[in-house]
């Protein structure tokens, strides 16, 4: 299988004309998906700082790009109702013309469900939500009027018209860790999965990889239907001692250590994408964190990705 390379864009760090310009920028290198964050509120620093709306800003990245497929990391739930999302789904994928990728989670942020009025619940429930609102969105995507009646959500007879361009609907995928629901709903439901968030040795991946084809063996599914994710924090340098340090400038601005990503001249990125293949990785989001995006993006897809299209 061709190994996939998309870019992780910030609403919170970026200005839109700057998160439009670097997405026009990755398509003409080649890059196969961007994805924008969902949050309502800042999360890296103050919670005052400005931070744009993915679900609009996204849509309007789609009509400034012809190519590049679209998602985010990660839409949370309890932010839209699901059918409705489902009908969003369809539209951007109609309006991009079969690029959209549906990316949805529990939701995690307890602050800003509060700070907005969101109800945040347990686990258990964020976890039961999730559960129905991809049983619903698989059924509006493949049925012509679906029905579906849950605890938490319902449809009855949900025309989803224009239907999506992708055959078999716009790709959901399931994101988060939790090895006895999450990743079980993966298995009954996504079309792709997410679940090492920005952390996580190749052990880790290969570990929940292997949680994942459980689940897939109990309901009878393949699981190389299940196209497998993983979000690297990503500081490319010529050398290794200037990516290293890069990061480590990076994390300390912003109080917390240096943890798990792409950390590394090109040959040494190389070698720790081939280990996070051989753990079961599929596609890499790419979060380009140094100081010069522009140069860290070419040295990627010219030093990097060429190994992989080999």
């Amino acid at each position: 299988m061709k190994i996939k390379f998309g870019v992780f864009l910030s609403p919170e760090l970026l200005k839109y004309s700057e998160m439009e310009n670097r997405a026009r920028y990755v398509e003409q290198l080649g890059y196969h998906s961007i994805w924008i964050s969902d949050h309502i509120q800042g999360v890296y620093k103050a919670l005052s700082a400005p931070r744009l709306e993915s679900w609009t800003a996204i849509t309007a990245i789609a009509a400034k790009t012809t190519k590049i497929k679209l998602g985010h990391l990660t839409l949370a739930v309890p932010f839209r109702n699901p059918p409705l999302l489902a009908k969003m789904a369809t539209t951007l994928d109609v309006i991009s013309e079969g690029r959209a990728i549906l990316s949805i989670g529990a939701g995690w942020y307890e602050r800003e469900f509060k700070a907005y009025g969101y109800h945040f619940g347990d686990l258990r429930s964020r976890s039961d939500r999730l559960e129905e609102a991809a049983a619903i969105i698989k059924k509006m995507m493949t049925l012509e009027k679906p029905s579906y009646n849950g605890k938490y959500y319902s449809i009855n007879k949900a025309y989803n018209n224009p239907r999506p361009v992708q055959k078999g609907g716009v790709p959901l995928m399931i994101a988060g860790g939790g090895e006895k629901r999450t990743l079980r709903t993966c298995a009954l439901y996504g079309d792709m999965s997410n679940y090492a968030i920005w952390r996580g040795t190749a052990e880790d991946f290969r570990r929940k990889t292997m949680v994942l084809e459980a689940h897939c063996d109990e309901i009878s599914r393949k699981p190389e239907e299940i196209l497998k994710t993983w979000p690297a924090f990503t500081f490319i340098a010529s050398t290794e001692e200037t990516a290293e340090k890069n990061a480590e400038n990076y994390f300390k601005g912003m109080g917390a250590d240096v943890v798990a990503g792409l950390i590394g001249s090109p040959e040494a990125i190389i070698q720790r994408i081939y280990e996070y293949i051989d753990a079961g990785t599929q596609m890499f989001i790419l979060s380009f964190l140094g100081p010069n995006w522009i140069e860290e993006v070419d040295l990627f897809m010219d030093k990097v990705i060429p190994e992989f299209r080999k």
